[in-house]
């Protein structure tokens, strides 16, 4: 059974499916991803059956927390923790004007509490962002949070636009994904993300 164009045609038929960590793919189709990953003729037929699995498995076990999450946002009502992942800009990101950013966004008074883990390595190649699992102090309008880091002094020099910007309620498992609990596929990311960190004076995480 050829596992590969199954997923393919799975995901095709589900356009509203989100990946377990839909923020690792920025802008990118999630679709687009996995049809690039299976030209690889090292992505082997019983590897495309485990991502299969998996997302079939994602699918069945999230439609719960993904319609709370629409409903949340529907009533125009945000949660006090959120999950927010900048996308830089592939030709003007740098490591210290990433770094002056991040600091700046962990300094605002109306954050009560933060998180953040830079990243650079995916499994299809290199993508620099960086995740935040923020506690707000008092809830605040998801258009005006984006307004908030839009503002950030520097950010518009290493990110292209506030699209950029992914804003999610936080869930439970986004606490242990910038913890680094992520799944066996994404480790080797995970550890040459942790390297990367150490060679270049990154904090390993920024915390408030």
């Amino acid at each position: 059974m050829d596992y590969k164009s199954l997923h393919i045609v799975w995901i095709k038929s589900h356009p509203n499916f989100m990946p377990k960590f839909a923020s690792d793919y920025g802008s990118t189709m999630y679709i687009d991803v996995m049809k690039r990953l299976y030209i690889n003729p090292r992505v082997t037929n019983e590897c495309a059956k485990m991502f299969f699995d998996s997302d079939r498995k994602w699918f069945d076990s999230s439609n719960s927390i993904i319609k709370e999450m629409v409903k949340q946002d529907r009533k125009g009502q945000d949660s006090q923790k959120l999950f927010i992942t900048i996308g830089f800009n592939h030709q003007t990101w740098s490591i210290p004007e990433c770094v002056k950013v991040i600091e700046k966004i962990k300094q605002y008074d109306w954050i009560k509490g933060l998180k953040a883990r830079f990243e650079l390595h995916r499994t299809n190649g290199e993508h620099p962002h960086v995740h935040f699992l923020i506690e707000l102090n008092e809830q605040i309008p998801k258009s005006k949070v984006l307004e908030k880091l839009w503002a950030t002094k520097g950010i518009k020099k290493i990110c292209l636009a506030k699209s950029f910007i992914d804003y999610k309620l936080a869930q439970d498992y986004h606490n242990a994904y910038i913890m680094l609990d992520k799944c066996d596929e994404k480790m080797d990311c995970v550890n040459k993300d942790i390297k990367w960190r150490s060679e270049n004076n990154i904090p390993e995480l920024f915390e408030k």
